[in-house]
């Protein structure tokens, strides 16, 4: 477990590391692309993405070239495959720069990636059992993500969640060591990133109480935001089915994709990246109303074009992105009429709803959301009621579309 963790930690740290290094030759900045002392020149905004696409095409066509990779799921379905080590930390690696460059899709995956397939390959020498071989794996893979984000309570829940690690225990009472294993992995891993990620939230959040209409419009949050994340899950399932370029053709999607993501880069320029620049944008609430709503759109449809482009990389503050946006630009609304709520409460319980029907997990969702941010402890309930909702959302759509007549079978949760 602490040879994972440890793992865990010096990957978020090295790739935190190269995403400032890309940052600062894209725009100059270590903020990356929404410095906070002046904007950025329209030509960067237009260019790196295209540039940043080309180089992550050639770099992938490459790495491809050379033999099927396996995912995270897969290693965990099948205990009998392997990582290809050297393929699998270069896409780690590539999948960074390509964010860096201003890739609309989440950075996530590559640390929980490198992360993951370290591990498999220490359990394998250390010979461990396949049971527990998975359960590393699974853990060290949470623990990079609660690492990069500083949210070790929420690395534990996605370990549980997503990636299932109870799954691979065995007996009842071994999968509560598994939820303990990997919750111990989260902690270590969180404090052994601190000298680089911080011990703060990553965003800068109020910390004033949660308004008295907070909760009840976290109801209405909870719905309307889960519906756009079952949007953005069917949207992104389908970047994935139509996602096998390769050679000149994977060269070319993603020069298109880079294309268009700098065009709208130049008009809006938080679109760029993962989707902190949206959240940070809803939070400041430094954008017209009819900016958020078109930001609440544009970013899902960005980040599945990127997906069905070629790239790869995660969906987790997109989404958050896509919720924040939408949920800034209600309370706008809401204002308007005379409701009295803050805009950043309301960005950040849609957010977390949006975030827990695309991931199918609403206890990481809640925690996410919470440990991002530092709200204040009366956020807390509010943002729980949006995470339920949003989940149980998803759960209806998918349920409906499993007793109707000709329907796949259902989908696993998220998408990692």
């Amino acid at each position: 477990m602490m040879v994972g963790a440890l793992v865990a930690g010096v990957v978020a740290m090295l790739l935190t590391w190269l995403l400032h290094g890309i940052f600062w030759l894209a725009t100059g900045d270590l903020q990356g692309w929404m410095p906070e002392h002046e904007p950025l020149p329209w030509w960067r905004l237009a260019v790196f993405p295209v540039v940043g696409a080309l180089a992550c095409a050639a770099l992938w066509w490459w790495i491809r070239s050379r033999g099927e990779l396996t995912s995270i799921r897969g290693a965990l379905a099948d205990p009998e495959r392997r990582f290809p080590l050297g393929r699998s930390l270069a896409d780690a690696v590539v999948q960074v720069v390509n964010v860096g460059c201003g890739a609309s899709i989440g950075r996530e995956a590559a640390p929980r990636l490198a992360a993951a397939a370290l591990m498999d390959s220490v359990s394998r020498r250390l010979g461990l059992a396949a049971l527990d071989r998975r359960t590393v794996v699974a853990g060290a893979s949470a623990a990079a993500l609660a690492a990069i984000y500083n949210s070790p309570v929420a690395g534990a829940f996605y370990a549980l969640e997503v990636l299932r690690i109870t799954d691979f225990a065995g007996r009842r009472s071994r999968r509560v060591g598994a939820f303990v294993v990997g919750l111990g992995m989260c902690l270590l891993a969180t404090v052994v990133a601190w000298p680089v990620i911080g011990r703060g939230a990553i965003f800068a959040f109020p910390g004033a109480r949660a308004a008295s209409a907070l909760l009840p419009l976290a109801v209405g949050a909870g719905l309307i935001g889960g519906l756009f994340g079952v949007g953005f899950h069917r949207m992104t399932r389908w970047a994935g089915s139509v996602q096998s370029w390769t050679g000149w053709r994977l060269v070319a999607s993603m020069a298109a994709v880079g294309l268009l993501t700098g065009a709208m880069a130049v008009m809006f320029p938080s679109v760029t990246g993962n989707g902190q620049g949206v959240v940070r944008l809803a939070i400041a609430g430094s954008a017209p109303l009819w900016a958020f709503l078109v930001l609440s759109v544009l970013k899902p449809v960005l980040t599945s074009l990127t997906l069905a482009g070629g790239s790869v990389g995660g969906q987790l503050q997109p989404s958050m992105a896509t919720g924040a946006a939408l949920g800034a630009g209600a309370s706008l609304v809401l204002v308007s009429a005379g409701v009295d709520v803050p805009l950043w409460q309301l960005a950040l319980v849609t957010g977390v709803a949006v975030l827990a029907a695309n991931q199918k997990a609403p206890l990481f969702s809640c925690f996410f959301g919470l440990e991002l941010t530092h709200p204040h402890p009366t956020v807390a309930l509010p943002v729980a009621v949006a995470a339920l909702l949003g989940w149980l959302v998803r759960e209806g759509f998918e349920r409906r579309r499993s007793t109707a007549p000709n329907t796949e079978p259902r989908s696993g949760p998220g998408h990692q």
